[in-house]
């Protein structure tokens, strides 16, 4: 039977992009296409056989993309606690447990919990019985554990008995230096450190450093007072972290009003609620909250759900005053899922990938009361990249934002920068960070940045790189290590790989590839890379690193390709301003993030200026590419970015502003 299947059923199947199957069909790479209507219909046989071959190794092309997402091992995240002992705790828990079964490792959580209520003095241990298995004793009858037995019980018969195999393991954490303090997610630590990266990747599952999920509370319940009952939902919640801190905080501004214990736990409890689709990770979050009850007796109260939030809608009705947490980024979903998140969810109905955080903030809108807050920690590409535009806009449309703040790169393994995001569910709609759909949230720290953007966008005297440049990404071999080599030989060529990218220079390059195109996965065409010159650009950078070549060299996928062609413009004047701190604040503000896309580059203002103006500008360009003290480069550089400054027609105060922001480039 001739099954045909869409071009994202085969993306999907091969676990590559959509880009990347449209360049096979171009490359012929696949050969069996039908055309209908524009749209390409492919043969799933051929498909499916073309997926056994890369699995197998057969493609040198395509050894290893497939894996990218598949990262293994287990790997503690030391930056998740602030207390850096407890990396160690859960390293030495680590040890205990690496020769055991999945299922037997979580009996070991079991053992933990048991024993940080006994060192949180919640239950009582005969000093004979310390060394010996909690779970054990507590099956035995020998250990009264009050108040929490609902809790271990409840762990105990979801997961069913544990051999006595384990016993000698979990006798082990009995001789362990426990570094446990009361607010602390241990539990949750250990179980990330036991859940392999493949599978927290593949879910997107990154639990939140307690510092930015206390920075996140603070601001989000800073107009909170004692006398207001807010309903507080995190609809993703794990193991409890924010759970955790936001019981923590309420705690603590509702004891300074001297109200007792009893009252204000229970009062707290009555207003938190978590939901996670990961039943573990609810056990855990329970255990969590139960140990920071002084009075044991409001256990039962605690909120905790097992559910899939995006799919469960019978609790449609329910209305929270702040939903808060970091949603899952990055989750693989099924076809089958994704049609059916389609018929309730915008943001599922776009073209191309489906994200699992932009549902979860349309949820998020869906189920906050009117007034109510929606704080996320957030991968920073929400702000700017083109598929998260449905997301932005139904924030834009239903909310006031009222922060968003940059807070780097918090999860350890992860090359990804978030931001947190603080907005308010209104019918009268205003921002504090200027926006344009098109690209996304503008993040102005302050009105002087704000007035600087203006300013540069406002100028007539400007040209962009959209309709007047040619771009080209760099060669995708599918493994570089059977591509690349640090040796020539007499049938390769050197390849520019964005390590040798600086700033105006192409460093020397130290890589070589036989360059043979119908073994590439990915390549452009030939003319670009030996055009007689050409803009190199490392595609993953914070910053705008560009330099020229005219030696008519390939390049790998990590260094991309500008040839502009602005007319009465020379390519060095474009190369001169695109390093220019000028088009570096551009970027910054309009455009954060990791990856150089085409988008931002075409979005810079390209200033004009007299033909005298623009020779100058390419006489210093002339004289930094040959120039070999750093010192030498680095005046020449200030003399060019002077210049163009002037030619921006920046006031001084804006000048004083941008060269603070950015006094020195580390690859010029």
């Amino acid at each position: 039977m001739n099954i045909q299947i869409t071009i994202r059923q085969a993306a999907a199947t091969l676990g590559v992009s959509e880009a990347t199957v449209r360049n096979w069909i171009r490359l012929g790479k696949i050969r069996n296409v039908t055309w209908v209507s524009n749209k390409a219909y492919l043969n799933a046989a051929e498909i499916d056989a073309l997926c056994k071959a890369i699995e197998s190794g057969d493609l040198p092309y395509l050894k290893s993309r497939r894996n990218k997402h598949a990262v293994q091992g287990q790997v503690i995240p030391i930056n998740y606690l602030a207390n850096p002992q407890a990396a160690a705790c859960a390293e030495a828990v680590m040890q205990v447990a690496e020769h055991l079964q999945e299922e037997e490792r979580l009996f070991v959580l079991l053992e933990v919990y048991l024993r940080l209520l006994w060192l949180s003095g919640k239950i009582n241990l005969m000093p004979e019985n310390s060394g010996r298995p909690l779970v054990n004793l507590w099956l035995a009858g020998k250990l009264e554990l009050g108040y929490y037995a609902g809790i271990v019980t409840e762990f105990w018969e979801s997961y069913g008995q544990c051999s006595s195999a384990i016993d000698s393991s979990l006798a082990k954490l009995a001789h362990m230096n426990w570094f446990f303090h009361t607010g602390e997610d241990l539990l949750g630590l250990i179980y990330m450190s036991m859940t392999s990266l493949r599978k927290r990747k593949g879910i997107g599952c990154y639990y939140t450093p307690s510092s930015i999920a206390a920075r996140l509370i603070e601001v989000s319940l800073q107009n909170w007072d004692c006398n207001q009952f807010w309903r507080i939902v995190d609809p993703c919640c794990g193991s409890g972290n924010f759970l955790i801190h936001i019981f923590l905080y309420l705690r603590h501004e509702l004891l300074k009003a001297n109200n007792d214990p009893y009252t204000v736990e229970k009062q707290i409890l009555s207003m938190l609620t978590g939901y996670d689709n990961d039943p573990v990770a609810v056990h855990l979050a329970k255990m969590n909250l139960s140990l920071l009850l002084n009075c044991p007796e409001l256990i039962n109260n605690i909120c905790i759900e097992h559910r899939d939030t995006l799919l469960d809608l019978d609790n449609n009705q329910a209305k929270f005053d702040l939903v808060i947490g970091n949603p899952p980024w990055g989750y693989q979903f099924p076809l089958e899922l994704r049609t059916e998140l389609a018929s309730y969810y915008r943001t599922a109905q776009g073209k191309g990938k489906l994200e699992s955080f932009t549902l979860f903030l349309e949820w998020a809108v869906n189920h906050a009361a009117p007034g109510g807050k929606i704080s996320y920690v957030l991968p920073e590409a929400f702000l700017t990249v083109k598929m998260h535009r449905l997301a932005r806009e139904l924030i834009l449309e239903s909310c006031q934002v009222k922060l968003v703040e940059r807070a780097g790169h918090i999860f350890a393994h992860v090359n990804t920068p978030v931001i947190m995001l603080v907005a308010q569910k209104s019918a009268e709609i205003s921002y504090c960070h200027p926006v344009n759909l098109s690209t996304g949230f503008h993040i102005y720290s302050n009105a002087l940045e704000q007035s600087i953007i203006t300013h540069l966008q406002s100028l007539t005297n400007v040209a962009y790189l959209r309709d007047n440049a040619d771009f080209a990404l760099g060669i995708v071999t599918g493994r570089n290590a059977d591509f690349l080599m640090n040796q020539p030989r007499e049938d390769s060529e050197v390849v520019i790989t964005g390590r040798q990218v600086y700033m105006y220079q192409v460093r020397t390059p130290v890589k070589y590839l036989v360059y043979q195109r119908d073994r590439l996965q990915q390549v452009a065409p030939e003319h670009f890379y030996r055009a007689p010159e050409k803009l190199v650009y490392r595609f993953v950078h914070r910053q705008l690193v560009v330099a020229y070549d005219s030696q008519q060299r390939l390049t790998l996928n990590s260094a991309n390709i500008i040839i502009p062609r602005i007319t009465g413009i020379n390519m060095k004047y474009v190369l001169a301003v695109l390093n220019s701190r000028v088009a570096q604040f551009y970027h910054m503000v309009t455009q954060p993030s990791v990856k150089i896309l085409r988008s931002h580059l075409e979005s810079i203002p390209i200033v004009l200026c007299s033909e005298t103006e623009q020779n100058s500008i390419v006489d210093l360009v002339n004289r930094i590419l040959i120039a070999q003290n750093p010192v030498e480069r680095r005046n020449l550089y200030e003399q060019i970015d002077q210049q163009l400054m002037d030619y921006y027609q920046l006031p001084k105060k804006f000048q004083l502003y941008i060269r603070q922001k950015f006094p020195i480039f580390k690859l010029l």
